[in-house]
């Protein structure tokens, strides 16, 4: 649960200060149960959607 903050907080730092309306919220792509709370909770349009897996190594994924 640690990375999941962790990861929440850097995403919050990152789009500090950015232009327009961001919403930063935490999807595991990996985890179905993740992916099907975060499209049940999604409301409105979706332009970007930017996940962390460029920063993720290839052996877990």
């Amino acid at each position: 649960m640690d990375s999941y903050r962790s990861a929440g907080k850097k995403g919050r730092l990152a789009t500090a200060g950015m232009p327009g309306d961001l919403d930063v919220r935490r999807l595991d792509v990996a985890d179905l149960g993740s992916v099907r709370s975060f499209a049940q909770a999604w409301t409105g349009d979706l332009d970007i959607l930017k996940t962390g897996l460029d920063e993720a190594k290839a052996s877990e994924l």
